[in-house]
């Protein structure tokens, strides 16, 4: 119980310090570190830690109510985060709630890790941080129009498809070359996107380039 106890105090500890290091070697810096969650409250940790335990009925051991305080507090970062977020307008504001979306989701899935920390909640924690860069790069090509804003969502597509192939090989053992086959249809999707801002001829010879290089017909 004691060393249970250590870690979620420990992650209680990063939730309220201005930057940490994530199990996977990360650097990861509060929002509010960087002066732009001002208006959220403080975790006041050591209050609300004793009173949600004060509260917690029989049977609920004091591990499980930490681990719901440290989701509390993780929550009340990210309602803090988009407060901010609704003070801005157009698509930065699309691309701060993306951002705050991410950093909850993250911060939940390293919770659930620091908690039990199995393979299993790891490849969460992993394809947390893969789905969240992948929500915020579209977001910011919403920022560019035409075959530039296609070109850019298909580029963050192939990123976000070659990080969960790789992250699926490690689980299953894919065999190397399905890896690579799969992660050249991603590049080879961003190529043919290219082709698409060209006209006639031009735009015939970039798709014949592209289906030579990626081995396609």
């Amino acid at each position: 119980m004691q060393e249970t106890l250590a870690v979620n105090d420990n992650a209680i500890k990063r939730l309220a310090a201005p930057s940490w290091t994530d199990p996977l070697g990360r650097r990861v810096v509060h929002r509010t570190a960087l002066g732009a969650n001002k208006t959220s409250p403080p975790l006041q940790t050591l209050s609300l830690r004793l009173a949600l335990l004060a509260c917690a009925p029989m049977g609920v051991t004091a591990a499980v109510a930490l681990d719901e305080l440290t989701a509390t507090a993780v929550n009340a970062t990210y309602q803090g985060d988009k407060a901010v977020c609704d003070t801005l307008g157009g698509n930065a504001k699309d691309i701060c709630v993306a951002q705050a979306k991410a950093r909850q989701a993250v911060s939940l899935a390293e919770v659930k890790f620091q908690a039990h920390a199995t393979e299993q909640n790891r490849q969460a924690l992993r394809e947390a941080r893969i789905e969240g860069d992948h929500a915020v790069s579209i977001e910011r090509c919403d920022d560019k129009s035409g075959n530039l804003k296609a070109v850019c969502r298909q580029e963050a597509q192939a990123v976000k498809t070659k990080a969960m192939i790789d992250l699926k090989a490690e689980m299953t053992g894919h065999a190397r070359g399905d890896i690579l086959q799969a992660k050249a249809d991603a590049d080879y999707k961003v190529a043919r996107a290219r082709c698409d801002s060209l006209l006639g001829g031009a735009k015939d010879a970039c798709v014949k380039e592209a289906q030579l290089r990626f081995g396609k017909s």
